[in-house]
């Protein structure tokens, strides 16, 4: 049972903050004043007062600042001539300033560039030394400097004609120098490429300072000497890297090949000098010379040098000059030298380098196998390859017989010969003759465990079609029927097939019951 009592006023006055209806009072809140002070700070020190006033560059730094994405990609610029000096300003990450300026008219500094940041453990410590490693700078490198409360680090250095001869300067110490500064400000950049030019090479459609940061080696791929900005590649150096056999080295050390050897080393200098270099398509090509040096290993370094000379005349002006994927990797011992002349293998090499590459990777293997083993074939690459494809797959496959009910011996039709193959040997013959995978044990189990017929057929003593077939109940169903290179069948070449096959059934049927009698 609820009771309920109704409360005097006087008694109410003096209890009405327990009242649970009655809407409590709401406690003003204290406004924090907002801290308007940029995160990144206002370097006012950013360029020095000769360059450009400090009353334009505060106005400046107000503008970036109102970009404030913090991303450590994030990038925010302007830049301003004033009175022949080119300054680009430049905030990242919204943590990190660098200036960069320069003076068309002074011929004592190239230019001169500022990094800073404000003096905060977080900044220092962002990205676990990120800022620090990325552009190869230390905290001791900087000055502390306070101005309007707020405490700063500085980095100020200028570039002469002197820092750029020695490499002193190091273009990863300003940001976006090496790799985006395209894209921040055409302006300063076609301005700092045309002085820069008076002092640096500079490679057209490249970054103003990739030819500074690149060496010959590490074009080359010469990861000794990478660092080595001096460095430059010469006869002796392509003989110590490429680990030839003392038998092929005499021979390069003739006057031909040193000479030309010298050539593609002092073309590649005055290429990697020149504004006009392309660092992914130049002229030092060493691919004729390995080219060279395999066919040479192949033949075991008996090749005369005359020889030599005349292929490298050839290989210089051929595909062989720009590809590294052709040269011959594989060493037969003797059996080449005894069994091709250098002059045939060279010309099958030439017209088909790929193929015969494959084909000498086989023929290292039968020859390891099968000394005495002979080619007595056309010298044609596509004829040695088929040979060698052959001959190795007999190795690795034993040669079975295989059945022959259909057609135990060969029935003949007007221009077709019909015939079964006798074994797996001989089946793998035929599809090396009639360029097809009929010779593959894919087809010769088949054949074994009586799950399908191969039928061959001849047209006037030539392969002239392979033929699949199935037996359903009692219908010989054809299920694939080809010509030589998998070639289709025209619709008379059907027909007259269909005709003669009928007639070799019957032939064949009409010897059965013969037999019988």
């Amino acid at each position: 049972m609820i009771l309920n009592f109704t409360v005097p006023k006087e008694i109410y006055s003096q209890i009405d903050s327990y009242d649970v209806e009655k809407p409590k009072p709401v406690k003003p809140v204290k406004e924090r004043p907002q801290n308007t002070f940029p995160k990144a700070g206002i370097p006012e020190n950013l360029v020095p007062e000769n360059i450009l006033p400090k009353a334009r560059l505060i106005e400046l730094i107000q503008i970036m600042n109102r970009s404030n994405g913090s991303h450590h990609y994030s990038l925010t610029h302007q830049y301003v001539n004033h009175e022949n000096n080119h300054v680009l300003l430049l905030k990242l990450a919204n943590k990190y300033w660098f200036s960069i300026w320069f003076n068309t008219e002074d011929k004592e500094t190239v230019f001169g560039y500022s990094i800073c940041m404000r003096n905060l453990k977080s900044y220092k410590s962002y990205g676990r030394g990120y800022f620090w490693n990325t552009y190869n700078v230390s905290e001791e490198d900087f000055t502390e400097v306070k101005h309007s409360k707020k405490d700063y680090l500085y980095l100020h250095k200028s570039v002469t004609k002197e820092d750029l001869d020695t490499r002193k300067f190091n273009s990863r110490n300003v940001c976006c120098l090496d790799n985006s500064l395209s894209t921040l400000s055409t302006l300063f950049l076609d301005e700092f490429r045309k002085k820069m030019k008076n002092y640096i090479n500079i490679w057209n459609n490249h970054q103003i300072f990739q030819a500074y940061n690149t060496s010959m080696a590490e074009i080359i791929g010469y990861s000794k000497e990478y660092n080595n900005f001096s460095w430059k590649p010469d006869f002796s150096y392509i003989i110590s890297c490429s680990n030839y056999d003392q038998e092929f080295v005499k021979k390069l050390e003739t006057p031909f090949f040193r000479k030309k050897i010298n050539n593609i080393c002092n073309t590649f200098i005055q290429e990697f000098n020149s504004p006009e270099f392309d660092r992914w398509n130049h002229s030092f090509k060493t691919a004729p010379l390995k080219t060279l040096e395999g066919i040479d290993r192949m033949y075991s370094y008996s090749i005369p040098i005359d020889h030599l000379q005349s292929l490298w005349d050839y290989f210089e002006q051929t595909q062989f000059k720009n590809s590294y994927y052709n040269q011959p990797t594989y060493y037969t011992g003797d059996w080449l030298k005894e069994n091709i002349p250098v002059k045939s293998f060279v010309n099958m090499y030439i017209k088909d380098y790929r193929l015969m590459n494959d084909t000498v990777s086989m023929v290292r293997s039968l020859s390891e196998k099968k000394p005495d083993i002979k080619y007595e074939g056309r010298w044609r690459p596509q004829e040695f390859h088929d040979w060698a494809m052959a001959e190795h797959w007999k190795l690795s496959n034993k040669n079975e017989k295989l059945p022959q009910d259909l057609f135990p011996s060969p029935i003949k039709v007007d221009t077709m010969t019909f015939i079964q193959p006798i074994n797996t040997h001989q089946l793998s013959h035929w599809g090396r003759a009639a360029r097809n995978c009929v010779g593959s044990s894919t087809y010769s189990n088949g054949i074994l465990k009586k799950n399908h017929f191969i039928i061959l057929a001849l047209k006037n003593n030539e392969p002239y079609l392979t033929i699949q077939a199935i037996l359903k109940n009692s219908t010989l169903e054809v299920i694939q029927i080809k010509k030589t290179c998998n070639a289709n069948l025209a619709h008379d070449e059907k027909v007259q097939y269909e005709n003669a096959f009928k007639k070799a059934l019957m032939i064949r049927s009409q010897e059965l019951e013969n037999a019988v009698h």
